[in-house]
């Protein structure tokens, strides 16, 4: 057809935005001294500045537990949004692809000393299909299956403009063997998304180094054949329990990323809990750079697929 395919520099992601994005949650350890006064307040906002309730979007999915139901508000609990076979496609890929410290800048254990912690960005799986090392079927699997959540999320919880990803994650927490006697911490403490928590205070505070421009929040979960591992909302004490969530394939709980919504997850003592993580945005200025790329990785593709063979993005793929 005459149409030429240059090869874009897809798999290098440089730039202001994207470091500040490569820590998917809680501080990193490091939190800068500021005055009470220069503060920001931001307690639990009010139950009538939210909606929820719209529609699931896809046949199968199912409405489990609402904000009441969760003791919370704008929490939604969802199953069957992916299938059995797409759930395990999925570990498989995150078995693959997955690297110890990935986000979290190369520590293996950032939560806990007893769990390894391993993940992938949606980017990172398209580039290990172009290099042949996993089938580009299951990474173009979970570039849809998170476009599918983030659907979902947008939709359910009535918004009124689009909602962007922030970060996507495909993570494992795996339990290590003799470390699990008498434990008594979380697999992940508990945090808010988009504040620092200040549990003696009862407040949030929306201030860096807490990723101020996160809106919405959601944990899409792989298997359930794991000990502990349950996911958990508290009050703003950080040790009230207001619900608790356990995961299986299909499973998914999102809520608004704000200090309504602390959470964590209680430790894994055997066994390893996989999920896609997916934290999203209504400003389009803090849109995941990595997912920029991935969306022209998959227009390349989609382009391929129409022009035939000639535009072969992929040689090594066999599929």
């Amino acid at each position: 057809m005459g149409v030429e395919f240059t090869e874009g520099n897809y798999w290098s992601s440089t730039g202001r935005r994207e470091d500040s994005n490569r820590i998917p949650s809680g501080t990193d350890g490091w939190m800068e001294y500021v005055p009470i006064s220069e503060k920001k307040n931001i307690s639990a906002l009010s139950p009538q500045q939210f909606k929820e309730g719209g529609p699931l979007l896809f046949d199968k999915v199912q409405l489990v537990q609402d904000s009441a139901a969760l003791n919370g508000t704008q929490r939604v609990l969802l199953d069957d949004v992916i299938s059995e076979e797409e759930c395990s496609d999925l570990r498989d890929l995150a078995h693959a692809v997955t690297k110890a410290g990935d986000g979290y800048r190369g520590r293996m254990s950032p939560h806990t000393p007893n769990e390894k912690f391993e993940g992938a960005t949606v980017l990172k799986t398209l580039q290990y299909s172009y290099e042949g090392r996993v089938p580009m079927r299951s990474a173009r699997m979970f570039y849809d299956i998170s476009e599918r959540a983030r659907q979902i999320i947008e939709s359910y919880f009535l918004l009124n403009s689009t909602l962007h990803f922030s970060y996507t994650h495909l993570v494992c927490r795996t339990a290590i063997t003799g470390q699990q006697d008498h434990r008594n911490d979380l697999s992940h403490p508990i945090h808010a998304d988009n504040c620092l928590l200040d549990p003696e205070a009862n407040e949030c505070w929306k201030e860096p180094p807490a990723y101020t421009y996160r809106d919405y929040s959601a944990l899409l979960y792989l298997n359930g054949d794991f000990e502990g591992g349950e996911f958990i909302f508290t009050e703003m004490d950080a040790k009230t329990v207001t619900a608790s969530v356990k995961p299986k394939c299909g499973r998914m709980v999102g809520f608004s990323s704000g200090g309504e919504n602390p959470h964590g997850v209680k430790a894994v003592t055997s066994g390893q809990r996989c999920a896609v993580a997916l934290w999203f945005t209504l400003d389009p200025l803090f849109r995941e750079l990595e997912r920029l790329q991935a969306d022209e990785v998959i227009q390349a593709l989609d382009t391929q697929s129409v022009w035939g063979p000639g535009l072969n993005i992929n040689p090594k793929d066999e599929l």
